[in-house]
């Protein structure tokens, strides 16, 4: 989990979403889904998958913008 909070930390949301889920999944098997060992693991991953999804968003938008730009431009 070190590794992923430190991807986490450094803005590298797709390598943190790998190596947390990995985490997740083996710890699943071991303690079940719903172990109390896990939370803070699901913790982090849902938080690298919120910044993920924000970051890949942004990039959506700015592409989105770009496009209602040039249409508007030439309508």
């Amino acid at each position: 989990m070190t590794v992923g909070k430190r991807n986490l930390a450094c803005d590298e949301y797709p390598q943190a979403v790998d190596i947390l889920a990995d985490a997740c999944q083996l710890l699943a098997v071991k303690y079940g889904e719903q172990g109390d060992k896990l939370a803070e693991y699901y913790y982090y991953y849902g938080k690298a998958l919120l910044e993920l999804a924000r970051v890949e968003n942004g990039v959506l938008g700015i592409a989105l913008d770009s496009g209602m730009y040039y249409f508007n431009m030439r309508s």
